[in-house]
């Protein structure tokens, strides 16, 4: 249907469940990407071994003829690029390493716009860009790369990255208070999901780091821990509330959380704890709401109410003293 109306590409986001359940096995992939892999998904996989060796079969499904591009600063894609260059594919690192084939280099330039820096070979490319973060660099030069394979020009595609909008819930750019605080939101809701958001953050943050976040429900209970452990680690002040509780104890949820990470304030009201770390906020503080993202729903139960992290912080600000 896509091909009748004049779709020529297709970008797949390909889960371990999709490999697995081999939904993708008839799928002809001209160039495969491995970002990173970390916890995740636990409740399907029940452990990292499992989970890992789900992504590496993914290489028993792809022609030789498609190119793959490794994430050569992620651990798992150290392992991942050994495995397919045993195989006979053809690869392409990226990263912040002096080991990638294409290297990179990031400087944030103001709260929404980042500095990014390519080189590749005898190669340089720079330019700047909305999408913020050193995971979001990784993410785009390997767009770069896989556009490139399509027959893109590099150099084109560089010149217009300044005009591209940063993905909703992504390292996303709210604003600036009264005060003079910034906040932003982002998805992440995974142990390396939040030390690499709250890794990228701290370098920003001239005043304090403030984070509110929670835990999904009926789904791997392990990340709990170490997610209030990693806020502990970066943060200066951590709400900790509630973030689509389901069918589970939403106060049980929290409890694991302030377990490793004792100087959290437990807010159960996921909107009171977004407008209070925004009220109290000062000067050169940063104020990140993680876990939500995009998402546009607060699920308890078989409940979904109307909730978004952005719009609660635009009005928290907007109502400020």
């Amino acid at each position: 249907m896509a091909k009748l109306k004049g779709t020529n590409y297709a970008l797949l986001e390909v889960s371990s469940h999709s490999i697995v359940q081999k939904r993708i096995k008839n799928l002809a992939f001209n160039v495969f990407c491995f970002t990173n892999l970390s916890q995740d998904h636990l409740d399907y996989h029940k452990d990292m071994e499992t989970y890992f060796h789900a992504k590496l079969s993914i290489l028993d499904m792809l022609s030789l003829d498609t190119t793959i591009i490794v994430n050569i600063d992620d651990e798992y894609g150290k392992i991942f690029l050994a495995k397919a260059k045993d195989k006979g594919f053809k690869i392409e690192t990226i990263g912040f390493s002096n080991k990638a084939d294409v290297r990179l280099r990031v400087t944030q330039v103001t709260p929404d716009i980042q500095f990014i820096e390519i080189i590749r070979g005898k190669f340089f490319y720079a330019f700047q860009t909305h999408l913020i973060g050193a995971f979001q660099a990784i993410n785009l030069g390997m767009a770069l790369l896989t556009c490139e394979k399509f027959g893109f020009e590099f150099e084109d595609m560089v010149n217009s990255c300044y005009s591209l909008k940063p993905v909703p819930g992504r390292l996303e750019y709210v604003g600036k208070t009264k005060k003079g605080a910034l906040v932003y939101v982002d998805f992440a809701h995974t142990p390396d999901a939040l030390k690499h958001l709250l890794e990228t953050l701290r370098e920003l943050t001239k005043g304090e780091l403030i984070l509110v976040f929670g835990a999904g429900g009926e789904r791997d209970k392990d990340k709990r821990k170490p997610m209030g452990a990693i806020a502990y680690k970066y943060c200066d002040l951590i709400y900790v509330t509630d973030d689509n509780p389901r069918y589970e104890d939403a106060k049980a949820i929290r409890e694991q959380i302030i377990d490793s990470c004792p100087i959290a304030i437990e807010i159960e009201d996921r909107a009171e704890a977004i407008t209070r770390a925004i009220q109290l906020a000062r000067l050169d503080d940063v104020v990140i709401i993680a876990g939500k993202g995009h998402e546009q729903v607060q699920i308890v139960r078989d409940n979904y109410f109307p909730f978004s992290d952005f719009e609660q912080a635009s009005v928290a600000i907007e109502l400020m003293d």
